[in-house]
C-alpha cells in the first residue's frame, strides 16, 4: 500500500514536471518564431534602407556633377570673355594698323 502511495505520488510530480516542461518548450518556440520573425522584418528594413542609402549616394553624385559642370561653365565663360577682349584688341590694332598704311 506505501508503494502504491509513494509510485502515485511519483508519477504525479513527474506528470507534473513533464507539463512545466512541455509550457516551457512552448514559450521558449513562441520566442524562436518571433525573434525570426523580428529578423525578417529587420532584414527588409535593412534592404530598405540600403536602397536608400545607394540612392541618396547617385542623388550627390550628380549633384558634385553639376557642381562639377557649373565650375566648367564659369572656367569656359571666363576664357571666352578674356578672348572677346583680346580680339577687340586685335580688331581696334588692324583698324589702326590699315589707316596708318592708307595715309
Amino acid at each position: 500500500l506505501d508503494l502504491e502511495a509513494v509510485f502515485a505520488k511519483y508519477r504525479r510530480r513527474l506528470h507534473e514536471y513533464d507539463q512545466q516542461l512541455t509550457g516551457m518548450i512552448a514559450a521558449k518556440e513562441e520566442v524562436v518564431a518571433k525573434t525570426h520573425h523580428d529578423l525578417a522584418r529587420a532584414e527588409v528594413q535593412a534592404r530598405v534602407a540600403e536602397s536608400k542609402t545607394q540612392e541618396r549616394e547617385l542623388d550627390m553624385a550628380e549633384r558634385d556633377n553639376v557642381v562639377s559642370l557649373d565650375v566648367k561653365k564659369e572656367e569656359l565663360q571666363v576664357a571666352i570673355s578674356r578672348m572677346e577682349q583680346r580680339l577687340e584688341s586685335l580688331t581696334k590694332k588692324y583698324k589702326q594698323a590699315q589707316s596708318a598704311i592708307k595715309k
